[in-house]
């Protein structure tokens, strides 16, 4: 196989690495921050961890938007 197709699968293949963990990174970040404003919003009607870790796990697809029951509906309850 010749030296600089191999070296050019090795780059691109790392590019694609870097720039996943990247997006990983990003949707973590984004996930904490939509969740812990919408703890600020509600306070303790609000169940902030649950949103945070369903969020990372999720990978960022299901971002909680504070302004949308239908996002965060399962992670309201009564303080009693």
């Amino acid at each position: 196989m010749n030296l600089s197709i191999l070296h050019a699968r090795l780059v691109t293949f790392l590019f694609l690495i870097m720039t996943s963990e990247l997006v990983v990174t990003k949707s973590v970040g984004i996930c904490i921050i939509n969740c812990g404003q919408c703890k600020k919003m509600y306070g303790g009607y609000f169940l902030g961890q649950q949103c945070a870790e369903e969020c990372i796990s999720s990978g960022g697809q299901h971002l909680p938007d504070c302004n949308d029951p239908s996002s965060i509906g399962r992670y309201l309850h009564r303080l009693f």
